[in-house]
C-alpha cells in the first residue's frame, strides 16, 4: 500500500509550512470548514499542492544525481577523480595480524574493524604472483 493511500485510509491531514491552505484544513474552528463542499475543495487543493511539491522534490533529486554523475565522469576523463583511497595503515595491520601474529580471518576482521570478506580481499591484493 502506498503512503498516500495509507494517509487517506487513516484520514490524516498533512500540514506544511509551505502550504498555507493546509493550516485551514487543520482548523476545525474555521467557519469555512463547516461547509462540506469548502472542506472538500481545500482538501483537494492541499493534496494537489503536496503532490506537486513531492514531484518537484523528486525531479530536483534526479537532476542533482544526474549532475553529480556528470561531474564524476568529467573528473574521470581529466584524471582528477580517483575514488576513495585505501587505508594503507589498516591494510598493513591486516597483513601483520594474518602473517606475523597468525590470527584467523575472523579474529583479524574483529581486530581491524573490517569484514571477513574485506580481510580476504586485502590478502589477495598483497599475495605474491606465482
Amino acid at each position: 500500500m502506498t503512503l498516500k493511500k495509507q494517509i487517506e485510509q487513516h484520514e490524516l491531514r498533512i500540514v506544511s509550512l509551505d502550504v498555507p491552505t493546509s493550516w485551514q484544513a487543520l482548523s476545525d474552528k474555521d467557519p469555512s470548514q463547516a461547509d462540506p463542499i469548502t472542506r472538500a475543495v481545500i482538501t483537494a487543493i492541499n493534496n494537489m499542492l503536496i503532490d506537486l511539491m513531492a514531484s518537484m522534490s523528486h525531479k530536483d533529486w534526479l537532476s542533482r544525481r544526474h549532475r553529480q554523475k556528470q561531474g564524476i565522469e568529467r573528473a574521470h576523463t581529466l584524471g582528477k577523480y580517483r575514488g576513495k583511497q585505501a587505508d594503507q595503515e589498516r591494510h598493513k595491520k591486516v597483513l601483520y595480524y594474518r602473517q606475523v601474529k597468525k590470527l584467523s580471518i575472523r579474529e583479524t576482521a574483529e581486530a581491524t574493524g573490517y569484514s571477513t570478506s574485506q580481510v580476504c580481499r586485502i590478502q589477495a591484493l598483497f599475495r605474491p604472483e606465482n
